[in-house]
C-alpha cells in the first residue's frame, strides 16, 4: 500500500521536504531518472507522479552521490535512478488503484 514517494523517503540519504523537493545527502538539485531516462518535470509534478506510482512497480532504486562520467555534470548533487519492473506478458495490461 506504499507509494513510490514513501519508498524514496525511507531510502538512506534521501530527504523529501513537505513541498516534495528531493535532496540527496543534504544537497538539493538532484537529477531523478526513471528507467535510466531523465524526468524533465518540476519538483511538484515529480512529487505528484511519485505519489501516484505504486511501490509494487519499483524494482530497485539507485542512489549515486558521485555519478560517473556517463551522466556528465547533469546532477552535480547526485542522481536517483528509479528502475521499474518489466512485465514479460504479451498484450495489453494496466493497473487501477483506488483510495
Amino acid at each position: 500500500g506504499l507509494t513510490a514517494m514513501d519508498v524514496l523517503e525511507k531510502s538512506p540519504g534521501v530527504l523529501v521536504d513537505k513541498d516534495g523537493n528531493i535532496s540527496l545527502k543534504g544537497k538539493p538539485g538532484v537529477l531523478v531518472l526513471i528507467d535510466g531516462k531523465p524526468s524533465y518535470l518540476s519538483s511538484t509534478d515529480l512529487a505528484n507522479m511519485l505519489k501516484s506510482m505504486s511501490s509494487s512497480t519499483i524494482d530497485q532504486i539507485e542512489l549515486m552521490t558521485n555519478p560517473p562520467a556517463k551522466y556528465d555534470a547533469a546532477g552535480n548533487s547526485g542522481i536517483i535512478n528509479i528502475k521499474t519492473k518489466k512485465t514479460k506478458t504479451v498484450g495489453y495490461n494496466g493497473s487501477v488503484t483506488v483510495g
